[in-house]
């Protein structure tokens, strides 16, 4: 069973790909694309609403990278709302897995909760 489907009985979360395909780096933008409808905080994400992430921290030694998201916009009607997410494969863990370059490039897929 995928990670994202095992976090999404126990707490809600946002399934999400990335629309960016660049290499890594701390302090980056990442914008990712909704991919399945999900409400948190009485925000409802409906799919092809877009999620605003930033590379908080890349750590090598574990090959893991810690990202943080805090807005989303609607994909109807363009309004962009404040929402504190972070990437998880895990409940309740944050941190994923670092990308191959062949998962950027065909849409990243992550998990995202409730900061």
């Amino acid at each position: 069973m995928p990670a994202s489907e095992s976090i999404s009985r126990f707490w809600p979360s946002v399934q999400t790909r990335s629309l960016t395909n660049s290499a890594l780096t701390e302090g980056q933008l990442f914008v990712f694309e909704v991919t399945s409808p999900q409400t948190i905080d009485d925000i409802t994400l409906a799919v092809g609403d877009m999620v605003y992430a930033h590379v908080e921290v890349i750590d090598q030694s574990s090959r893991r990278v810690y990202l943080r998201a805090d807005r989303v916009m609607s994909s109807h009607t363009r309004e962009t709302r404040p929402l504190r997410l972070v990437a998880v494969e895990q409940s309740h863990k944050p941190g994923v897995a670092m990308p191959v370059r062949d998962a950027l490039a065909s849409g990243w897929q992550l998990a995202w909760e409730k900061l």
